[in-house]
């Protein structure tokens, strides 16, 4: 369905990610905010986490953002563009 969705342009990938991240299904998993990021870097970024950069996005977390906010950065990410880019996406 998402697939389906994001090719023919119903859907972008960024709305299927909020999507899956915001949804009763993985909020029942009570992931928390490390294993979070964790799901960002690895979905946006296509790597795992570097010390600093977890660090920042956890303060960020624990201070003034909620996750579906930290979302929309990370879609903004230079590297989730490229990911996109390498499957034709916009």
């Amino acid at each position: 369905f998402w697939a389906v969705a994001i090719a023919n342009g119903s859907c972008t990938p960024e709305a299927a990610a909020m999507s899956f991240l915001t949804s009763g299904e993985y909020l029942a998993k009570e992931s928390d905010n490390g294993q979070y990021m964790n799901t960002l870097y690895r979905t946006f970024m296509g790597r795992e986490a570097e010390a600093n950069g977890m660090a920042y996005w956890l303060d960020v977390l624990f201070n003034n953002m909620t996750r579906e906010s930290v979302l929309v950065e990370f879609t903004k990410a230079p590297e989730f563009q490229t990911i996109k880019q390498q499957y034709g996406l916009q």
